[in-house]
């Protein structure tokens, strides 16, 4: 009998939106709802997978104008998709808590909010795609592997359902958005140094120069091969750094290495953004409720609120995309 993972197709629909996405469920993972999902998610199933690639050559109709005698008009303009990836530890999988058992640990992964909000930044009526099934202008879809590393990443870069040129190699994906570093934060102890600063910073940018490498490969077929960009987002804040003050200078450091060296990147491929929501004390986070109780995890309004604030500079980072 094969030891590979299967998988199961399970519909979920979110009720913060109109549209529904598809969870690929590791049937191995262990069903207790006290514990942790290991879950891996896609929004669309293998279907929707070859429609976009039809629809990513032939572009498709955005919408259309009603005529005065009732009649459909022209198209007003066609769209061709863009296909994002979130790239990630549990941040990206969208776990929202692992204790106690009374709270939902999710998943509420930021990548499904973030595809509604850049599709209505980029057109207001593409919303009615997708509650009518069709493609949007964007699609995001995620991978997020809960207690992976930095070092964990570059390990597995070719690791069939993991891996990140795997996913680089099997998707049309144009901008690709890294989340890591809080695990590599959180082994840190308070007898380290700042040193380790250059350590985590040299694998997160290896991580993003390979992905860069993969996108050249001649396993990667489709029409976005030598077209990817890549988007690091800063290490968020957390009750670990609150307590361990080495910590979150470290991640201070690594954050700080990742923005100079997305801006003196040749080609201007790629690009970072800051964690856009702070986190302050341990309970409710800064006052809203968008950080779990466990000090690590966002909530499923934090998460919401996550993809509310990337949404406008991930459209400006593909904006300048489409200029180049």
């Amino acid at each position: 009998m094969s030891s590979e993972p299967k998988y199961s197709v399970i519909s979920v629909e979110d009720e913060d939106a109109d549209f529904e996405t598809f969870e690929l469920e590791n049937e191995h993972t262990p069903q207790d709802s006290h514990s942790k999902r290991r879950t891996f998610l896609l929004t669309a199933t293998l279907f929707s997978f070859a429609l976009l690639l039809v629809l990513t050559t032939t572009g498709f109709v955005a919408h259309t104008n009603k005529s005065h005698d009732g009649g459909e008009e022209a198209p007003t303009r066609r769209v061709t998709p863009t296909f994002l990836f979130c790239y990630g530890d549990s941040l990206t999988s969208g776990q929202a808590s692992i204790a106690p058992p009374d709270k939902s640990p999710g998943p509420y992964p930021y990548s499904v909010y973030l595809e509604w909000e850049l599709n209505y930044l980029i057109d207001p009526e593409s919303s009615l795609a997708i509650r009518h099934k069709q493609a949007p202008p964007t699609v995001v879809h995620h991978l997020g592997i809960p207690g992976w590393t930095a070092e964990n990443m570059l390990n597995n870069l070719n690791e069939e359902h993991k891996g990140l040129c795997s996913v680089v190699y099997r998707t049309p994906v144009s901008l690709l958005i890294i989340l890591v570093g809080k695990n590599d934060i959180h082994r840190l102890t308070p007898s380290d140094d700042a040193s380790k600063a250059s350590v985590i910073l040299s694998q997160i940018t290896e991580l993003h120069k390979a992905a860069l490498e993969c996108s050249m490969d001649d396993e990667k077929k489709d029409f976005a091969k030598g077209k990817l960009h890549t988007l690091a987002l800063g290490i968020p804040g957390s009750l670990f750094q609150d307590h361990v003050p080495v910590a979150a200078k470290v991640a201070a450091e690594v954050n700080s290495g990742l923005k100079s060296f997305a801006e003196s990147f040749p080609g201007g491929k790629m690009h970072y953004i800051d964690f856009p929501i702070p986190y302050v004390n341990g309970v409710g986070g800064d006052g809203d409720g968008s950080w779990n109780e466990d000090g690590v995890h966002m909530t499923k309004k934090g998460y919401n609120r996550l993809a509310k604030q990337l949404a406008p500079k991930v459209k400006d980072i593909l904006d300048g995309m489409d200029s180049d």
